[in-house]
């Protein structure tokens, strides 16, 4: 009997554990990324702009792309290694001001869905061919009373770079 009985413990410890484990994973993911807007062909040396979407559930928030004290500001690159990099400021949707009273600061903050329009360059010595673009994303998500920890995801999209063409065909700018 003892054995049995310590069996359904350890099976119910085990459930209540991946339960747990289950609803962190889902809190992990309030925030959909998602890369839209690119171009199918891109000449070498121009500029794109690609879009970012960003979802955010219902009742959640990440913080805008200027440093202030206190919160982790969203922060969006191109990692080193690609033949992409940023050409410019990036474009954001329109932050809600509040003020954070646990930092005494105003934050800007994103909520719902956004697009963050991000001028990209590609190098001019790029080789031809399709190429992966690489966006990380860097934020920290949190709601009125929880924050969790700061997660970095990574987006791409497939474009073919190609060199300048002597038949007048445009690509993209």
């Amino acid at each position: 009997m003892t054995g049995s009985r310590n069996c359904r413990f350890f099976v119910l410890t085990l459930a209540l554990l991946l339960s747990g484990a289950g609803s962190v994973v889902a809190q992990a993911d309030r925030v959909e990324l998602q890369l839209r807007g690119l171009p199918a062909k891109v000449l070498r040396g121009k500029v794109f702009e690609a879009k970012l979407v960003a979802k955010i559930d219902d009742g959640w928030h990440i913080y805008g792309l200027n440093r202030v004290p206190g919160p982790i500001p969203t922060q969006i690159t191109l990692p080193a290694g690609q033949p992409f990099t940023l050409a410019g400021d990036i474009g954001t949707p329109v932050p809600r001001i509040d003020h954070d009273s646990v930092f005494g600061v105003d934050v800007e903050l994103f909520e719902g869905e956004g697009e963050f329009r991000l001028p990209i360059k590609v190098d001019r010595k790029a080789s031809a061919g399709k190429r992966n673009l690489v966006i990380s994303v860097r934020y920290q998500v949190c709601s009125g009373n929880t924050c969790l920890p700061p997660k970095i995801v990574k987006v791409s999209g497939t474009i073919e770079i190609v060199a300048a063409s002597r038949s007048g065909l445009r690509y993209a700018k």
